[in-house]
């Protein structure tokens, strides 16, 4: 036991039972005297947990001069409320670097012994490691954080998977209008009555504005089918600027369309084997314009 009286002086009842029972305990205790907490005596537990390198014997020592750097709810604050109020403290916790075992997190729980007069005399000073309580506080919310990136991974990839059912249903849809597409120029052998039937088909589900220019023969005066049918200032100004550049990639054209008021827009060349029958062009307000087969 670190600790012994004065020459001449009988131990202390205090420091005879820290003999007595904490010499050999596994518990790290520590007691001091007086209001300037003066060592008293420390069992090897306490000594080896939480003196660390210094050789010195913290006995005779104030303890605040032992342990300089603890933080201010542990050292000599804490010490001074237990001593003036005689009531039990724990302070918070608080790392320590051991020589051997490395970050060491400790706590340290002091209560008073009483004199005759049951005022507060000495202090015991039972430091706590922590260390693995701690860990496992920090694994639970190292798996706390796992487990919330993989919640938002789950989110976005269901989004993504509803995103992808949308482009599917989408497909499908614009399937299903080339195939009633094919119905209607199967069916019919007026080219003009059947380019209406795919403007009207068209626009609404895939475009917002259609225009089919039939090309009869060279020397005859195209004509247009339009939907809907009178078309706006804008729109025709659109559609003039893309048959201009027919399926020419031009951020120029892209520019100006969209400064009309469109999100985008298409002009294809429709042939029979032999020759053009037809140029269709298609304007989208809102939201991206996908390809169409031609």
């Amino acid at each position: 036991m670190h600790g012994a009286p004065k020459e001449g002086e009988p131990p202390s009842i205090a420091l005879r039972a820290l003999r007595c029972f904490g010499e050999r305990s596994p518990t790290p205790l520590l007691v001091t005297e007086g209001p300037l907490h003066v060592v008293l005596g420390a069992n090897p537990a306490f000594v080896e947990l939480l003196c660390g390198d210094d050789a010195r014997s913290p006995v005779s020592r104030r303890f605040v001069d032992v342990f300089p750097e603890l933080p201010p709810g542990a050292g000599a604050a804490l010490l001074d409320d237990v001593y003036a109020t005689g009531a039990a403290r724990q302070s918070p916790s608080f790392e320590r670097l051991h020589s051997r075992r490395g970050e060491r997190v400790v706590t340290l729980c002091v209560w008073p012994t009483l004199d005759d007069g049951e005022g507060p005399r000495r202090l015991v000073i039972e430091a706590r490691d922590r260390t693995d309580e701690a860990r496992e506080i920090q694994r639970g919310r190292e798996l706390a954080e796992e487990t919330r990136r993989i919640n938002e991974r789950l989110v976005v990839a269901g989004v993504r998977m509803q995103e992808l059912v949308d482009e599917a249903e989408s497909a499908r849809n614009r399937l299903a209008i080339i195939a009633e597409s094919g119905g209607l120029l199967g069916a019919s052998l007026d080219v003009a009555a059947m380019s209406q039937g795919v403007a009207r088909l068209l626009v609404g589900r895939l475009v917002d504005v259609c225009a089919i220019e039939l090309l009869e023969a060279p020397g005859v005066a195209a004509r247009s089918v339009l939907e809907p049918r009178v078309l706006s200032p804008d729109a025709a100004h659109a559609i003039a600027r893309l048959r201009a550049r027919s399926l020419a990639a031009d951020d120029a054209t892209a520019r100006q369309i969209h400064a009309l008021g469109f999100a985008g827009g298409l002009s294809i060349p429709l042939r029979s084997p032999n020759q053009l029958v037809a140029v269709l062009t298609v304007l989208r307000r809102r939201g991206a314009l996908d390809p169409l087969e031609t």
